[in-house]
């Protein structure tokens, strides 16, 4: 899936290993990193490593201040 759409070799994705926040994400179309992290400059897509395997990605929209 991943490499269908050309994100494998991409510094524009970044997958999350957070299963637990995933059925949220389902649910709200959001993700909150921990306090004090956050993601770099110029991603495109974020997916998920849920359920023992890689979930699709999905085009970012963000706000300012990322």
């Amino acid at each position: 899936m991943f490499d269908n759409d050309g994100l494998l070799t991409s510094d524009e994705v970044v997958v999350v290993a957070a299963s637990q926040a995933y059925p949220e994400y389902l649910k709200s179309s959001d993700y909150i990193c921990e306090p004090g992290r956050a993601f770099r400059e110029g991603l495109s897509h974020m997916g998920f490593y849920a359920q023992q395997a890689p979930q699709p990605a999905r085009m970012l929209s963000h706000s300012d201040g990322w």
